[in-house]
């Protein structure tokens, strides 16, 4: 794997690593991640699995679910901005 440089990203056999990826979770794309073992997050917005080989955490998330969680996460800071 490299950069946006072309630099080699280096890491160990225990090296951890996030994936998201924002999508419309329709129908379709339902269907393939449960097919690849993914399951619906508690929310019921989105959808993940944990890849044992790869030491990967895959999230698969709709825009919508990125927005919310985003306004959670900051509104302290959004209302001391005054946005």
């Amino acid at each position: 794997m490299t950069d946006k440089n072309g630099r080699l990203i280096r890491g160990g056999s225990n090296t951890q690593f996030y994936l998201y990826a924002v999508c419309d979770l329709a129908t379709k794309m339902i269907k393939v991640a449960e097919d690849r073992d993914f399951i619906e997050t508690p929310d019921k917005l989105g959808m993940d699995k944990y890849h044992e080989k790869k030491h990967a955490y895959i999230e698969l998330i709709s825009y919508d679910k990125l927005i919310v969680d985003a306004e959670k996460r900051n509104k302290v800071l959004f209302e001391k901005l005054g946005i």
